[in-house]
Formats: C-alpha cells, sequence, structure tokens
C-alpha cells in the first residue's frame, strides 16, 4: 500500500505522474491507499477519490469537491480500501484496523 503525507510534500507529489500512476495501480488492486490532511491532493490528482468518500483540511475541500469526491468532516474515514484522515491518532487506529482485517 501507500500512505500519502500531508503538508507542502503533497503538492510537490501530486504532479508526479508517476505518482499517479503508482496510487492508480494500488488502488485498482485494492492495496491500501492512505492519505492524511493534504495528502488529499495526491490522491485526488491520481484520480481514486470520484465518488469516494474522505475527510480533508477545510482549507481544500472545494478541491475534492469540484473533482466529484465527498467530503466528509471526521477524524478519519474508511471507504474500500482509501483511508483518510485529519486526526493522527484516529487516522493511525483506522490504518492499523484495516490492515489487521486483511490478515484474516
Amino acid at each position: 500500500g501507500v500512505i500519502c503525507p500531508g503538508g507542502f510534500s503533497a503538492d510537490k507529489l501530486r504532479a508526479d505522474p508517476k505518482v499517479q500512476k503508482f496510487i492508480q495501480t494500488l488502488f485498482k488492486q485494492g492495496k491500501l491507499v492512505a492519505h492524511f490532511g493534504h495528502g488529499s491532493w495526491v490522491t485526488l490528482s491520481a484520480g481514486v477519490l470520484k465518488g469516494k468518500r474522505c475527510t480533508c483540511p477545510p482549507q481544500i475541500r472545494q478541491d475534492l469537491i469540484q473533482w466529484g469526491a465527498i467530503p466528509v468532516s471526521k477524524d478519519a474515514v474508511v471507504d474500500g480500501n482509501l483511508i483518510s484522515g485529519n486526526d493522527w491518532g484516529a487516522w493511525s487506529k483506522a490504518v492499523i484496523r484495516w490492515l489487521a482485517a486483511q490478515k484474516r
């Protein structure tokens, strides 16, 4: 799987076609695709958020809406193999629960 970090690194990563292709491939394979905070820009640019529920910082909520994502105001959101978060603790627990469920 992949974890897309937030902060300013997300702005650089989202413009890289190799990163976009990597995320698309993992997402289609059902592997974990997780993002935190502004990391949603990376998954958004990869085109995997359309029709998916996710959380994001308020500053980029409109970006997600315009690209077809469904923003949810929660600390962490799990939608299939996509996990998003704004609260480190809630997001970490969601990722761990998702990974543990895959081992069963």
